[in-house]
């Protein structure tokens, strides 16, 4: 089942958040899952709302951190496929939240998870790259500054956990996870102090006779 969806796109801009527009998202739907957001409660969908903003937000601020003279190193990862997925229960409640990585594998001829990442950050959620194309996540993965460009984004709604459903098609243990570089400071060295040599102390002057 294919759904074509709207996404709203924002910025920042002398009076606030402007509306710059609309684009469709055309995305395989994971058999017997609704993508439809008009479907979802309200509720979800303004709570949402309110994630992808503050994501938004929150990757400015760590791409003006980044390119500042004091910044941490940044780990890049490149995917082919980002997966939001929210997760509920038998109840219809609301659980959790997770991104989900995906590299497309030739021999299986299908996406195959790479990592994934509870969202505990809303930068964790991939936002429209205009730059590069594509879309971007960029946020502090423990003690990690990770960006994660990737080709295609997909959303989804489940009352099972997709991640544990991939594992039947590809272990946890033999997954290429993301690159672990631990966070650097970078200091521009101070410049260097010189020390003049101790003068040469003065000779008493002979007494005369």
């Amino acid at each position: 089942m294919r759904k074509t969806l709207w996404k709203g796109t924002v910025a920042l801009g002398g009076a606030g958040l402007v509306w710059l527009g609309a684009e469709t998202l055309s995305m395989e739907a994971p058999k017997n899952v609704d993508l439809d957001p008009q479907e979802q409660p309200i509720a979800t969908l303004l709570r949402e709302a309110r994630q992808e903003i503050a994501g938004f937000l929150h990757g400015l601020e760590n791409t003006a951190n980044a390119d500042s003279g004091m910044h941490e190193d940044v780990a890049s990862e490149q995917v082919d496929l980002v997966e939001i997925n929210h997760f509920y229960d038998d109840q219809g409640r609301h659980v959790f939240d997770q991104i989900i990585f995906y590299d497309w594998s030739e021999g299986h001829n299908r996406h195959m998870v790479r990592a994934w990442r509870l969202v505990k950050n809303p930068a964790q959620y991939p936002v429209r790259d205009w730059k590069h194309g594509g879309y971007t996540a960029l946020w502090h993965d423990n003690d990690v500054l990770r960006r994660v460009q990737s080709t295609n984004m997909r959303k989804t709604w489940t009352q099972y956990d997709p991640e544990l459903v991939e594992r039947e098609y590809l272990a946890k243990e033999k997954r290429k996870e993301f690159q672990a570089v631990k966070t650097v400071r970078v200091v521009k060295p101070s410049a260097p102090v010189s020390i003049e040599p101790a003068g040469v102390p003065p000779q008493p002057v002979p007494e005369e006779h």
